[in-house]
């Protein structure tokens, strides 16, 4: 989302608060790993004040108890309608362990705000102290030390999954809670995750499929699709989207198996068109630009007669754009006059270089995207970019001599590496692919740079690595992780650093954090074990 006042979001449904009076343009901006499509609703918020605004005049904190209105620790300001404040807070007075930070403004005509509140760990002690207790529980969480205990010995890895009890959960879906204590009797943040309990060895057969729109219903009132054993069920011809109006809507789905369990809900956004027959007007013009909008109507028009095909790549001279990354824009007019949204796709023009491949680590089957790589703060870098890898570029021919580094280099949540190299490259090289926790990997032949634009997917075929060396995962294939020291080789060195870290409780953006979730723990450890136990190491010519 661009809300048109310097603001942007990447949440499904934001809220955002304009601080100006003005007129403003809203773009949505959908991308997956081919296209996109953009949508601008041009001074589709227009903000105005019926009276003038109020200054802020008092801005005070508290923990966990409130003093009342007034009586809490004041702000040094000076009074303004907006106010960006950073300030120390005095917590000297706070013992350590978790608490509750209270923040609230009054402003000149006595109104007071809100109370805003966030959950703070208030550590007065510089050094470390033992842990004595480990505890969980499920689906509601249970007062500290009224847990199910696990047992663990000092300077000891703890394998949560295998130390955990299920005999009392019923199948489905649950919620399991951790916190730790240390010797001071001070409790850690509880930290949680969502586990799914199936209890019988075989696999059921679905026996119900629903839907709703709009507004979720309760299970077994949604419209059916009919479904047999064994057969594929073509959900979109089996909608009835006769009740819905023009416009955008929410479906959801899910599932019922013949033990009576069911699914989580799917959702998806659909736009429902009705016309009649005839109604469709007929697109006049077509247009393109590229990187900088000139405004619609003044882009490059592509020529086309009403009813034929357009091949766009036939219709667009890209031999001056200079050597890079680039854009490209398309909109399309009909005869009522209307435009179409903007659809756009990337692309790198003369000497580029798009590869495309996932990280095992951040590669999430559910969605077949890869995960954003997380620190101490959430996304480690912005907009879609999962994470950074090195690219190189080896002689084909031994000892592989090489000949160009790129470092450090954006790699996209689809998988994407979009590069240039020096247009004095010409001959075959291999491309090996580098990142800070996964293996090396090279590409299963040297490939030509005589061409333009250099293009490799690591992804769609496991002969595309050398040596197959690539793990297959819910339909594409990944670059193995688990090379935290990166000295070739998924082994018994690397879980001795990932242990190390995970008993500290490390957080960040960290070469032992495998699974990029920004934390050091069992999920890493499950990697390394499975990638350890098949041998999993470098395969180079």
């Amino acid at each position: 989302w661009d809300f048109g006042d310097g603001t942007t979001s990447t949440e499904t449904n934001p809220v955002h608060t304009y601080l100006s009076n003005g007129s403003f343009n809203v773009k949505l901006t959908i991308y997956d790993h081919q296209h996109g499509f953009e949508k601008t609703k041009n001074n589709y918020i227009t903000v105005f004040s019926s009276q003038a605004t109020a200054n802020i005049i008092r801005i005070e904190y508290f923990f966990d108890s409130d003093p009342g209105l007034g009586n809490a620790t004041p702000l040094s300001l000076t009074p303004s309608p907006y106010i960006n404040l950073v300030s120390n807070l005095d917590v000297s007075f706070i013992s350590t362990g978790l608490h509750h930070l209270y923040i609230r403004a009054k402003d000149s005509n006595g109104k007071w705000s809100a109370l805003l509140s966030k959950t703070v760990f208030i550590n007065q002690s510089s050094a470390l102290v033992n842990l004595t207790r480990l505890e969980y529980c499920f689906d509601s969480l249970v007062e500290a030390g009224s847990g199910f205990s696990i047992p663990f010995t000092s300077n000891s890895t703890i394998n949560i999954t295998d130390n955990i009890d299920l005999s009392s959960l019923s199948c489905g879906m649950h919620i399991v809670y951790f916190r730790i204590k240390d010797e001071n009797g001070n409790w850690s943040a509880v930290h949680s995750k969502q586990l799914f309990v199936n209890k019988s060895s075989s696999l059921s057969n679905i026996t119900q499929i629903e839907y709703c729109f709009d507004s979720l219903v309760e299970q077994g009132t949604g419209l059916s699709i009919p479904v047999s054993p064994n057969s594929t069920v073509n959900i979109t011809d089996n909608i009835d989207l006769s009740s819905l109006a023009t416009g955008l809507h929410n479906v959801y789905f899910r599932v019922k198996d013949d033990q009576g369990y069911w699914s989580h809900v799917l959702s998806k956004q659909i736009l429902v068109i009705k016309t009649l027959p005839g109604e469709l007007p007929h697109i006049s013009r077509v247009e393109y630009f590229i990187d900088t909008d000139p405004g619609i109507g003044n882009a490059s028009p592509l020529n086309f007669s009403p009813g034929s095909d357009v091949n766009i790549t036939d219709n667009i001279a890209l031999s001056t754009l200079p050597m890079g990354p680039h854009r490209i824009y398309f909109r399309a007019q009909d005869t009522n006059g209307n435009w179409s949204s903007l659809h756009f796709s990337d692309f790198v023009s003369e000497k580029g270089f798009l590869a495309v491949a996932l990280l095992e680590g951040l590669y999430n089957p559910q969605t077949g995207y890869m995960n954003k790589a997380q620190d101490t703060t959430g996304d480690k870098f912005p907009d879609y970019i999962a994470d950074q890898v090195t690219i190189e570029f080896r002689e084909a021919g031994f000892p592989y001599n090489l000949v160009h580094t790129i470092q450090n280099y954006n790699i996209k949540t689809d998988g994407s590496i979009i590069a240039t190299f020096p247009a004095n490259l010409n001959g075959d090289y291999y491309i090996i692919i580098k990142h800070r926790n996964s293996i090396e990997t090279w590409s299963a032949q040297p490939v030509s740079f005589s061409n333009g634009t250099i293009y490799y997917n690591f992804t769609d075929n496991i002969t595309h690595a050398y040596g197959n060396n690539l793990k297959f995962i819910n339909g594409r294939y990944c670059i193995f992780a688990g090379d935290a020291n990166q000295d070739g080789f998924v082994d018994t060195a690397d879980m001795t650093l990932v242990d190390n870290d995970a008993t500290n409780f490390a957080f960040g953006y960290l070469a032992s954090d495998i699974n990029g979730d920004g934390m050091v723990d069992t999920a890493d450890m499950t990697i390394l074990d499975n990638n350890s136990f098949s041998f999993v190491g470098s395969i180079k010519p």
